[in-house]
């Protein structure tokens, strides 16, 4: 194409140089397509498996979240049930 418009020794060098570079570029392709398929494959199931370990740690951590929760309703019931321990045996001692 560059030497359609310009017609000198240095145009058609490198309208050559362009078209082989393209050649050399399909050759690459075609011959490395299976490698780039293999490529393309273990891409999607990185992102699988990424995805997969995303949602565990997801539960993992809502449970632990659940679980710190309970703990604090279980020591707040402890403390509730000390607490009516304590008044009970005021009352008795009052009572007395």
């Amino acid at each position: 194409m560059l030497t359609g418009v310009i017609r000198s020794d240095v145009a058609i060098e490198m309208s050559i140089k362009i078209m082989t570079a393209f050649v050399e570029m399909r050759k690459f392709i075609s011959n490395n397509a299976l490698l780039f398929e293999r490529i393309d494959s273990i891409e999607t199931r990185q992102l699988l498996y990424q995805n997969e370990a995303n949602e565990k740690f997801n539960q993992l951590f809502n449970a632990l979240q659940n679980n710190n929760e309970s703990k604090k309703e279980s020591i707040f019931f402890d403390k509730l049930s000390e607490l009516k321990e304590l008044l009970l045996s005021k009352l008795a001692s009052i009572e007395n």
